[in-house]
């Protein structure tokens, strides 16, 4: 989330409505997309690039349960909330970023790699 210089990120994200943070900013909506049930009972929404990318490997039957994941990008609006879908269908993650030592030999282990980095070319062609 990009704020002007000077605004409390977390003053702006606890006004933000738990039921209607379709996002996924705050903590609690992160938190409610691990157990599915927000803390009103009511169920929460999967941040859109997350529902994207589980809508693709659905549309093109990826099956997910069993298989190695290597996601590149911890950010709680992209990476974290990617990582909990594949984990809800039973995927094993592993969390990488832009520092992570060795990051190559992760890709290749493998059988499901999915980038939200954000930085060009970070993945090389021969991994």
């Amino acid at each position: 989330l990009t704020l002007p210089n000077g605004v409390n990120k977390e003053a702006v994200l606890s006004n933000i409505s738990s039921d209607k943070d379709v996002d996924g900013f705050r903590a609690d909506s992160l938190g409610s997309l691990a157990g599915g049930i927000s803390e009103k009972g009511t169920i929460t929404y999967t941040p859109c690039t997350a529902k994207a990318i589980m809508t693709l490997l659905d549309y093109y039957s990826v099956p997910v349960s069993g298989k190695k994941v290597c996601i590149i990008g911890r950010s709680t609006t992209v990476g974290m909330p990617i990582q909990l879908c594949i984990m809800k269908r039973g995927g094993s993650v592993t969390n990488c970023d832009i520092n992570t030592t060795h990051l190559a030999s992760f890709t290749k282990e493998a059988d499901i790699l999915i980038v939200a980095a954000g930085s060009p070319a970070l993945v090389k062609g021969d991994w």
